[in-house]
């Protein structure tokens, strides 16, 4: 059973994939850590995937933020950061 995590928009176009080459790829939420202990804090970490073959691009972990019992939305920052780790090719230093 394949766990459905949240999907984002990019806000980058995103590369294909460089394993193989497929279009369907999105940036998502790859996991989810609630903590249940007082002053705890959930977590969660953010990539690109691709839809067709599983490959990942590097994660980035974020701590969840909530305010009057509600999340606070991930910043675009974070989002731009996966984005762009996505896009950059190994031997490529600026995009």
């Amino acid at each position: 059973m394949k766990l459905i995590f949240k999907t984002f928009k990019a806000i980058l176009p995103l590369r294909n994939c460089p394993f193989c080459g497929s279009l369907d790829v999105n940036l998502r939420e790859l996991d989810f850590y609630e903590t249940n202990s007082i002053g705890g804090s959930d977590s969660a970490t953010y990539a690109v995937v691709c839809e067709t073959c599983d490959a990942q691009g590097p994660s980035i972990p974020v701590s969840i933020v909530y305010k009057n019992g509600n999340q606070v939305p991930i910043s675009q920052k974070t989002l731009l950061q996966a984005n762009k780790n996505w896009n950059r090719r190994g031997g490529e230093t600026k995009l």
